[in-house]
């Protein structure tokens, strides 16, 4: 895994509980509202995944924002990427639903960084 992007995953993640970065991505994986298979979710391991920075427009994030996720709360901070797990063929939104909620209210354009998670070769992170 990247060692740049993954310190860059845990400095955003640094308040969320849990004592290290993929005990915080597991956390807010299972935590996730979008999450409705039946089946438990696996426990991710940092071995398990690879890490990209990508550039998202606010309406491709906004796709993320589940019902429950949307607020008028304000951010805690604007810095720092919104963290997506890719799985199974879905996105799960981690971190930064506030700051999407803010930047669609506020119609920012552009690219937004977003670090996304997803599964390393040899591990099922396709739908059974």
């Amino acid at each position: 895994m990247n060692s740049h992007l993954w310190s860059e995953l845990c400095e955003v993640l640094k308040n969320h509980p849990g004592n290290t970065g993929i005990a915080k991505v597991n956390r807010l994986w299972k935590k996730n509202p979008s999450n409705t298979k039946p089946d438990p979710l696996p426990t991710l391991k940092e071995s398990d995944l690879s890490i990209l920075g990508e550039g998202w427009g606010v309406d491709a994030l906004w796709t993320l924002v589940h019902e429950k996720q949307v607020t008028e709360n304000e951010p805690w901070s604007n810095n720092g990427a919104v963290i997506v797990l890719r799985w199974g063929g879905n996105h799960y939104l981690l971190d930064g639903r506030r700051r999407i909620n803010q930047g669609r209210r506020a119609g920012l354009a552009g690219l937004h960084r977003v670090l996304v998670l997803v599964p390393i070769d040899g591990i099922s992170g396709r739908s059974q």
